[in-house]
């Protein structure tokens, strides 16, 4: 019925609807022989999926050539809209700054501290888009070894989380620029 679907599918199957498509191009997701086979296996019954034909397919491929890239890493720099949420809607800011810092977080594969330094995080980017800076993945690195505030809540920083936990959680997310198998949720 021309119904637009989004499928988030971390596994794969569903991707397999593309197939169905014969404008789509499926063969970088298979070696050859097997893509031939699979063809044809799914075109032999045309007419039970003659409506499946007719859709545009859309495969991104995070840490992938074979499909459109996306990338994963997320956007650091403030909305251009900002100052009126901050007037207007503030709940909405909490809700835009906490999915990055988890991001960011779950990228560099930190469990240690997790809950403290993604809040460090949120207080960073916060702190950044309040002073209208430009934030980058290697600027939030050096905030997170030194952050321009020196409280978190009621504590210091440094009972909030010790430099050391800091300098640990910098190490980590330094990976996502250096570390070719992290790098690559960039691309795209």
């Amino acid at each position: 019925k021309g119904i637009p679907v989004i499928a988030i599918d971390p596994k794969g199957d569903i991707s397999g609807l593309g197939i169905y498509n014969k404008n789509y191009d499926f063969r970088p997701f298979l070696a050859q022989a097997k893509a031939k086979k699979t063809a044809q296996n799914y075109y032999k019954n045309n007419e039970s999926t003659s409506p499946l034909f007719n859709h545009e397919t859309n495969i991104y491929t995070p840490k992938s050539k074979a499909g459109k890239q996306i990338s994963l890493m997320p956007d650091l720099s403030r909305p251009k809209n900002f100052a009126k949420l901050k007037e207007t809607d503030a709940t909405s800011i909490s809700s835009l700054i906490e999915p990055i810092s988890d991001s960011v977080v779950s990228l560099a594969g930190i469990t240690s501290n997790k809950d403290k330094i993604q809040t460090l995080i949120s207080q960073i980017i916060l702190d950044s888009w309040n002073n209208n800076e430009e934030l980058t993945i290697d600027g939030l690195i050096q905030k997170v070894i030194a952050p321009s505030f020196s409280e978190i809540g009621s504590l210091s920083l440094e009972d909030f989380l010790k430099e050391k936990d800091r300098l640990k959680a910098a190490s980590s997310i330094n990976l996502l620029l250096t570390s070719p198998s992290k790098k690559v949720w960039s691309e795209g």
